[in-house]
C-alpha cells in the first residue's frame, strides 16, 4: 500500500461515517423530543398522507360528536317545554271537565274560562319563545332540523328530525287524515260551491271554490293555503289531472273492422284487425300508442285517459267496416257509451313529510272531492270555549286531541335522543380505534428510539476516535525523511 500525505482515505472514511451517525442522532433526538416518528415528509412519505386523512376524520368525529350532544340538548330544551305544555293542557282538560258538570252557574263557568284564557295564552307564549340557541324550537318556523353527525359530507352523515309546531292555533287541528299520494276522484266539475274557510288544510283556510271548479282550481288553492301555512315558503301538496274514464266492455270486431275513439286532437287511437276482440287492454295500449295521451286500467277494469299537459278533453268512438263508417247496431259489434265518465278531474296529495289534515269547517263538501267527510267535533286549542256545557265537551275532545299531537312530539324527541346517544357511543369508538391506528404510525417507540439514540451516541464518540487516528497516520511518511 503506498504511503501518501495529500490524501487520506481512512480519515475521509472516518469522516462520512461519522457524518451519518450524526445524522441518525440528531434523527433519534428529534423523535425523542416531539414524541413523533413523523416530524417532516421525509421521515415517512405515504404515512404522512395515510396520517393526515386519519388526523381529519378523527377531528371530524370529535366534532360530529359535539354536534349530536348539541342535538341532544336541543331536544331536551323542546321536550321539555313541551311536557309543560302537556301539563297546561291536561288543567285545561280539567277544567273544561267540571264545566260540562250542570252544577256550575254561568258565573262559575266565566270564571273558569278566564283561567283557561290564560292558560291558552301562556301555551302560545311558550310555542313563541322556546329557544335554542336563538332558534325558536316550537312555533314551526325550523321545520326539518338536520345534525351533521359524521366527519364527511353526504346524506349518511346527518340525522333530520321535524321539531312540531305547538302554536295553539296549530294543536287540535283534527279532521280527515289524508296520507300523501292519496287520490280524490270527484267529479270536480259538478262540486259544491264553498265559501272561503269551509275547508282547512293543515289548519289554513282554502279560498273560495265555485261549483264550476277544475280540478286545477282545486290544486291551486289547496297550494295557496299551503304556502301561507309555511310562512311563504313554497310547498306544493296538490296536484292535479283531467281525466275522462270509459266503462269499457270488450268490443267485437268483424273481419276487415276497424274500432276507432276519436280523441279530439286529430289523432285517433285505432285497433283494427281480423276476427278478434279489443280488450280494455288493447284499447288502453292503443291510447299510449297517441303523442300527447296516457291511458291505464283501473282496478275496476275502466279505461281512465289523461293528457300528458293534464288539459281537459273530449272524445267520440267510430266504428267502420273497410273504412266506411258504420252505426252502432252493426252485426258483431258492440259499442261503448263515451258519455259514461266518471269524473272530470282527480287531485293528488303530494309525497310530503307528514300526512294532510283535511278538515271540513261550514260545510259538506270533502265527499265531494272523492274524500271521507270530517268530524267537526273538535276545535283548535286557541278557539276553546268553556262558558257553555256544549263549548266545555268540545273542548274535552279538542284538549284530547292537542295532548295526542304533543305527546306524538315528545316521543319524536325521546326517539331522537336516544338515536343521538347510540350515534355518540359511535363516534366515540371509531374515533378511539383510528387515534389507535394514527398512533402507530406517526407515534415514536420511545424504547426504539432510545436503542437507535445510544447506538448513534456510541458511534460518535468510536468516529471520533477513529477520525483522531486517522489523522495521525501521515506522520508515518516523516520517519522515511529522516
Amino acid at each position: 500500500m503506498a504511503m501518501t500525505i495529500n490524501t487520506n482515505i481512512a480519515a475521509i472514511n472516518g469522516q462520512r461515517n461519522l457524518q451519518g451517525s450524526a445524522s441518525k442522532l440528531n434523527e433519534s433526538i428529534a423523535h425523542l423530543s416531539s414524541g413523533l416518528r413523523i416530524n417532516s415528509a421525509k421521515d415517512d412519505a405515504a404515512g404522512l398522507a395515510i396520517s393526515s386523512r386519519m388526523s381529519s376524520q378523527i377531528k371530524g368525529l370529535a366534532q360530529a360528536g359535539r354536534n349530536a350532544n348539541d342535538g341532544i340538548s336541543m331536544a331536551q330544551t323542546a321536550e321539555g317545554a313541551l311536557q309543560e305544555s302537556a301539563n297546561i293542557l291536561q288543567r285545561i282538560r280539567e277544567l273544561s271537565v267540571q264545566s260540562t258538570n250542570d252544577t256550575n252557574t254561568a258565573s262559575d263557568r266565566k270564571s273558569m274560562q278566564a283561567e283557561v284564557d290564560e292558560l291558552v295564552e301562556e301555551l302560545q307564549r311558550m310555542a313563541e319563545t322556546t329557544q335554542f340557541n336563538g332558534r325558536n324550537l316550537l312555533d314551526g318556523s325550523i321545520g326539518e332540523a338536520s345534525f351533521q353527525i359524521g366527519a364527511d359530507a353526504g346524506s349518511n352523515q346527518t340525522i333530520s328530525f321535524t321539531m312540531g309546531n305547538s302554536q295553539t292555533d296549530k294543536l287540535s287541528q283534527i279532521g280527515t287524515t289524508v296520507t300523501a299520494g292519496e287520490t280524490s276522484s270527484a267529479d270536480l266539475t259538478t262540486g259544491t260551491t264553498i265559501a272561503a274557510g269551509d275547508l282547512l288544510i293543515n289548519g289554513t283556510a282554502i279560498g273560495a271554490l265555485a261549483s264550476t271548479a277544475t280540478a286545477e282550481d282545486w290544486a291551486d288553492a289547496i297550494n295557496v293555503a299551503a304556502k301561507s301555512a309555511n310562512d311563504g315558503v313554497d310547498n306544493d301538496i296538490a296536484d292535479f289531472k283531467n281525466v275522462q274514464t270509459l266503462d269499457f266492455d270488450t268490443v267485437a270486431i268483424e273481419a276487415g273492422g276497424e274500432y276507432t275513439i276519436d280523441l279530439g286532437t286529430g289523432t285517433d287511437a285505432t285497433v283494427a284487425s281480423d276476427a278478434t276482440v279489443v280488450t280494455a287492454d288493447v284499447m288502453a295500449s292503443a291510447i299510449n300508442g297517441v303523442d300527447g295521451f296516457e291511458a291505464e286500467v283501473n282496478d275496476n277494469g275502466k279505461i281512465e285517459i289523461t293528457k300528458t299537459d293534464k288539459s281537459a278533453f273530449s272524445f267520440s268512438e267510430t266504428i267502420s267496416i273497410d273504412g266506411t263508417a258504420t252505426g252502432d247496431a252493426a252485426a258483431g259489434f258492440t259499442a261503448i257509451d263515451t258519455s259514461d265518465t266518471e269524473f272530470a278531474g282527480q287531485i293528488t296529495l303530494l309525497d310530503n313529510s307528514s300526512d294532510i289534515i283535511i278538515k271540513e269547517v261550514t260545510a259538506d263538501v270533502l265527499e265531494d272531492v272523492g274524500l271521507d267527510a270530517a268530524g267537526n267535533d273538535t276545535t283548535t286549542i286557541d278557539k276553546i270555549d268553556i262558558s257553555t256545557r256544549d263549548g266545555a265537551a268540545t273542548a274535552i275532545s279538542s284538549v284530547d286531541a292537542a295532548l295526542e299531537q304533543i305527546n306524538e312530539m315528545r316521543g319524536a324527541m325521546g326517539a331522537v335522543q336516544s338515536r343521538f346517544e347510540s350515534t355518540i357511543n359511535n363516534l366515540s369508538t371509531t374515533a378511539e380505534n383510528v387515534s389507535a391506528a394514527r398512533s402507530r404510525i406517526v407515534d415514536a417507540d420511545f424504547a426504539t428510539e432510545t436503542a437507535e439514540m445510544t447506538k448513534s451516541q456510541i458511534l460518535q464518540q468510536a468516529g471520533t476516535a477513529m477520525l483522531a487516528q486517522s489523522n495521525q497516520l501521515g506522520q508515518g511518511v516523516l520517519s522515511l525523511l529522516q
